[in-house]
């Protein structure tokens, strides 16, 4: 495969002395937050933007503890970015930081206020 395959080496000791190295093989990957209700046009833009590079995209609710209240343990969908090694990831990640930090700059306070705002009221009609 080329630019190689990403793996952990795990070192084990034995009772009587001896060792071994098992290697597991594993996907890299970072998770990407995106606006709600907008994460199918970031994930189809990560696809044509670096296609060949992202293995797999999928979708993964967690919780995002960049929230300013985010110990009340809401939860949030991100874009889990997998790759086959970690060159691939650490290109990728090298294009996509700038784009997010600008983006960023531009979210204030308030949006994210209002945002969970909308999210408690969701959740509220779903309760009743």
């Amino acid at each position: 495969m080329p630019g190689g395959r990403a793996g952990v080496d795990f070192y084990f000791l034995e009772d009587g002395g001896g060792s071994f190295k098992a290697t597991v093989e594993y996907d890299p990957y970072f998770l990407i937050a995106a606006k709600r209700g907008h994460e199918a046009e970031v994930e189809v833009w990560c696809k044509r933007m670096f296609e060949g590079l992202i293995k797999s995209i999928k979708r993964v609710e967690k919780e995002d503890l960049q929230m300013p209240n985010h110990l009340l343990g809401h939860r949030r969908t991100f874009l889990q970015l997998s790759f086959a090694n970690v060159g691939d990831l650490l290109g990728v990640r090298k294009s996509i930081l700038p784009i997010a930090g600008k983006n960023r700059e531009n979210v204030n306070a308030m949006d994210t206020y209002a945002e969970m705002a909308r999210f408690d009221l969701f959740s509220q009609q779903l309760a009743s």
